[in-house]
């Protein structure tokens, strides 16, 4: 399934939440969104509608900010526990993420996806390589995300010195054991486990 355009939201779920039969019976397992950003709000409903999606490909999320009005109270409530049912209840084990623009972001869809094995990352914005080395090897050896096994994230200036530097950095964190690291081009490859 590909949702294109912005419109994201109205699209996907004017679609999903329609009472056709057909619909009703398909089983959707790739979801690719072709916007440029996504809320997390509005991923988080979509996936709620679709939970037998297995990978999932992004443009870039942008996360949501909850208002300070005590109006939206319950609605944050609401969004909290439908977040909390999908993290628990989806299948994703694969996801594409066009462009990363801060940790938050990668924090918020591990903790999402938390099945998944496979994470691609085309572009990290403003981010630096080797903190982010850092932060996947504290979030895959803590109590979530035991299941991500490869990481494949696009380096434009990925060289042999930059992959020495990052075994050293995982090496010397001595988180991970058995991985293989090695670069194909502009994309560096991190698999373990």
């Amino acid at each position: 399934m590909t949702v294109m355009g912005d419109i994201f939201n109205d699209n996907v779920n004017s679609l999903v939440r329609t009472r056709d039969p057909t619909l009703i019976l398909t089983q959707f397992y790739h979801l690719v969104v072709d916007t440029k950003t996504v809320s997390s709000e509005e991923l988080v409903d979509v996936l709620y509608d679709l939970p037998n999606v297995i990978s999932l490909k992004l443009p870039c999320v942008t996360l949501y900010q909850p208002s300070d009005s005590s109006e939206d109270e319950e609605d944050d409530d609401d969004d909290e526990r439908c977040l909390a049912h999908v993290s628990k209840t989806n299948k994703i084990t694969e996801v594409y993420l066009e462009q990363m623009n801060d940790f938050k972001e990668l924090n918020f869809l591990l903790g999402l996806c938390c099945y998944v094995k496979h994470l691609h990352i085309n572009s990290l914005q403003n981010i630096n390589i080797e903190s982010f080395i850092r932060e996947i090897l504290i979030r895959i050896t803590g109590d979530s995300n035991e299941d991500l096994c490869l990481l494949c994230l696009r380096i434009p200036t990925a060289d042999d010195q930059l992959i020495e530097k990052l075994k050293k950095i995982i090496d010397s964190n001595g988180r991970l054991v058995d991985y293989t690291i090695k670069r194909v081009m502009d994309k560096i490859y991190l698999q373990w486990g």
